[in-house]
């Protein structure tokens, strides 16, 4: 919808809905947990799960709830985690899933490409159970191999994961001073001339950030249809609240549909 609070407001009000729910059921599952969109319940059997949906969405006009049960052998996913019949866990891949990240011959940082590596790893030492963690690691390995990255870069920086989750840091670590520059600008990566460039502007107090350059993806691919100038006013509009004496005012750059 474009606006850049819908994401808090669905989460506000789904939230709204599945607290009430299981508060006020007769029956709540015995463990809940939701982000965003996608809840994971814990019920007795599947009479018990079809009954408390049931429940749900009696609570409710504007949201319709749906279920997915387990398949036959137990097991299910969850977001990006998969819970296998046993209870244990790993990573789960959509099939429609292409393993396609941030090659390593793309014209972009070291930083970025690192980490694809390193979020990789991490997401693999936080998500799966000892069990099936040498599985996880040695495919993020061949993702990683498949972008083109170095096999002893990847093993670096996954030894250096693995180092810092199993023997973390018992203190921490003072927070470096961040300079503080009077000017910051951003400019597009190049791979041989950004960094003496950074370098040569921060003696200057000038801070410089990367963005990305314009691409024929850019140019060529538009999601939005954008309306001439002069049919795109700034409307003001006010919305009233239907439960109390409040309004809310905003300005948008969308079509009226009242001129």
């Amino acid at each position: 919808m474009g606006s850049p609070l819908i994401v808090e407001l669905a989460e506000i009000r789904l939230a709204e809905v599945e607290t009430l729910a299981l508060s006020s059921s007769p029956d709540p599952p015995s463990s809940y947990s939701h982000f965003v969109d996608d809840g994971c319940g814990a019920f007795r059997d599947k009479d018990h799960a079809e009954t408390y949906l049931t429940f749900l969405n009696s609570l409710t006009e504007d949201l319709n709830f749906t279920m997915e049960h387990p398949s036959t052998d137990g097991s299910l996913p969850f977001l990006d985690v998969f819970i296998h019949p046993d209870k244990s866990t790993s990573v789960y891949r959509k099939p429609t899933h292409t393993n396609l990240y941030t090659k390593h011959s793309s014209c972009t940082t070291n930083s970025s490409k690192n980490s694809v590596i390193r979020s990789l790893t991490r997401r693999a030492y936080n998500l799966c159970s000892p069990q099936h963690l040498d599985s996880e690691l040695q495919t993020v390995r061949h993702i990683c191999l498949l972008n083109g990255f170095p096999p002893q870069r990847i093993t670096s920086i996954m030894e250096e994961v693995r180092r810092r989750f199993l023997n973390p840091p018992r203190r921490q670590t003072p927070n470096r001073q961040t300079p503080n520059y009077s000017l910051s600008v951003s400019l597009p990566y190049h791979p041989s001339l950004s960094k003496p460039l950074e370098k040569i502007l921060g003696q200057h107090d000038i801070k410089v950030t990367h963005s990305s350059s314009t691409t024929l993806r850019n140019l060529l691919t538009k999601t939005k249809t954008t309306p001439p100038p002069d049919l795109t006013p700034h409307t003001i509009y006010e919305i009233s609240c239907l439960d109390c004496t409040s309004t809310y005012n905003g300005q948008t750059y969308n079509l009226s549909s009242n001129a």
